[in-house]
C-alpha cells in the first residue's frame, strides 16, 4: 500500500495531490481502493502499467525505475487476489487491491 500511496501523489500534478483510501467488501473478498487525483492515464496505458520498467511518464523530474506497480501485482497475486486500475487521463486513478477473505483463502487452499 506504501508504493500506491507514494505513486498517487508522485504522479499528481495538482497543486494539493489528493488520496483517498477506502475499502468495501463482496462476498469472500475484501477490496481496497486508493483513490487520487493524479495525472491519471490513458486506456491503453493502463494495460502497460503492471509491466516491468513501464513508467506512467515522460517527464524525468518524476524519480522512478517503473517497477513498484509490477511488485505490488506479484504480491497481491501470491495472496490470491488481483489488483485492477480505473483510470481517466488528467483526472486521476483508483487502483484497487482485491483480496481473499481468511476463510476464503483456506476454502479455496483446501479445494
Amino acid at each position: 500500500s506504501q508504493n500506491l500511496i507514494e505513486n498517487a501523489i508522485k504522479y499528481s500534478d495538482k497543486e494539493i495531490p489528493e488520496v483517498k483510501i477506502h475499502t468495501t467488501e463482496e462476498e469472500g473478498f475484501i477490496n481496497i481502493h486508493f483513490q487520487d487525483n493524479g495525472v491519471g492515464f490513458h486506456n491503453e496505458e493502463i494495460k502497460e502499467a503492471f509491466e516491468l520498467f513501464k513508467r506512467n511518464t515522460k517527464n524525468k523530474e518524476v524519480k522512478g525505475q517503473g517497477i513498484g506497480l509490477t511488485i505490488c501485482k506479484k504480491i497481491v497475486e501470491k495472496h490470491q487476489g488481483e489488483i485492477t486500475i480505473i483510470s481517466e487521463r488528467n483526472i486521476g486513478s483508483t487502483v484497487t487491491v482485491k483480496l481473499p477473505t481468511e476463510r476464503k483463502r483456506q476454502s479455496s487452499l483446501s479445494e
